[in-house]
């Protein structure tokens, strides 16, 4: 009944189409209407002014009963007006002939008697002429690429409107500067910085690694590793990028091993995942998971109560779910406070007490938690 509905529905539009190019054809004097129907904004939908409802007679109605049928208007639907006296049918436009042009400068005259001409609020004598550096930074705001950036300077080069040092083909080797900084290996699936310093040297920043952090990230499409500022006051620098590498322990060597991090000894950004693979422990859902401590996950009291847990000591491969040496110290890694907040947060939940009255009320916050989450996840 629906798709019939539909095809019925297009149909009649398909109808009113050929109507209007009748229309415009000169084979129709005028239109089934002098005012079209309008739409209005409903608001709160109520079944007494809802045009959908009021007529949806209709759905059940063949062709032939539909052309008879009589559509209920509604406040957020007006009906069409059909021709009347008050409403004269108009007359078939015309085209209208086109505007002068003048053959000199093959472009169109404006009519004097059109207006008065523009005059600016504002107007300066002499044009600004922009600089090598304000292209540069105007090119970096709009993003834009190679090509797009001559375009642009090519144009405004036309125009007069830069000074006459400026290059406006620099665009095309501006990251040849860049280039000798950076090694890739056979498959170009793999690049990293091989000399920082040089790097900075080269982008005119001041070097000091106390004041760098490299944070290590991975997608669904790369592995990336990247220098953050520690008051945000400078730029990002990429300083290794990977298509085919993996969030592995292996990898993040790699990295580390490539970009002479002993030289360097940043501190380390980065998730719970690459923390463990940067103290070198086994990954998943291990009986010691915490790089800190002894913590027992399986630990048959409850483990969320206790608060003694004997911290790390000297590592040992095999021991305590360490499978690998460690990458870097403990004192170099910074751990995400997002990953402790939710942490603590779900030991919260578990230690409260199920017969009190916290979690009762806390139920009412989440009401769509089911029993079972609540049990599995939340608690013991």
């Amino acid at each position: 009944m629906v798709k019939r509905s539909f095809e019925l529905k297009l149909n009649e539009n398909l109808e009113k189409i050929q109507i209007f190019k009748k229309f415009f054809a000169g084979e129709r004097q005028s239109m089934q209407f002098g005012i079209p129907m309008r739409w209005l904004d409903p608001g709160v939908h109520d079944s007494s002014t809802c045009y959908v409802c009021q007529n949806s007679a209709v759905v059940s109605l063949n062709r032939r009963r539909r052309k008879h049928f009589v559509y209920k208007g509604v406040p957020s639907a007006l009906l069409p007006v059909p021709h009347s006296d008050a409403i004269p049918v108009p007359a078939l436009p015309t085209r209208s002939p086109p505007k002068n042009v003048d053959a000199t400068t093959n472009a169109y005259t404006q009519n004097q008697s059109s207006g008065e001409e523009y005059a600016p609020s504002q107007a300066t004598a002499e044009p600004i002429l922009m600089s090598q550096e304000h292209l540069n930074a105007l090119v970096r705001k709009l993003d834009l690429s190679k090509n797009k950036a001559e375009m642009l300077a090519a144009d405004l080069k036309s125009l007069n409107l830069l000074q006459p040092d400026v290059n406006i083909t620099g665009f095309r080797s501006r990251q040849q500067g860049f280039m000798s900084y950076f090694s890739a290996n056979d498959k170009n699936t793999f690049v990293y910085c091989n000399d920082i310093e040089c790097l900075m040297a080269e982008m005119d920043v001041e070097y000091n690694a106390d004041e760098w952090r490299i944070f290590i990230d991975s997608s669904k499409r790369s592995l990336k590793a990247v220098l953050l500022y520690y008051d945000n006051s400078k730029s990002p620098v990429p300083v290794a990028y990977s298509t085919d590498m993996k969030e592995s322990y292996l990898s993040i060597k790699c990295i580390l091993d490539v970009l002479k991090y002993g030289d360097h000894k940043w501190r380390v950004c980065c998730d719970l995942k690459v923390v463990g693979f940067l103290t070198g422990m086994q990954s998943g859902y291990v009986k010691h998971g915490c790089f800190l401590c002894n913590w027992d996950s399986r630990w048959s009291g409850n483990q969320y109560s206790r608060k003694d847990w004997v911290m790390r000591a000297e590592e040992e491969i095999g021991q305590l779910n360490i499978i690998n040496p460690r990458l870097v110290p403990l004192d170099k890694i910074l751990i995400p406070p997002l990953h402790i907040k939710l942490g603590v947060v779900k030991n919260f939940i578990k230690s409260i007490d199920a017969k009190g009255p916290a979690l009762p009320y806390l139920k009412t916050l989440f009401p769509k938690l089911s029993e079972a989450k609540i049990k599995e996840g939340m608690r013991d």
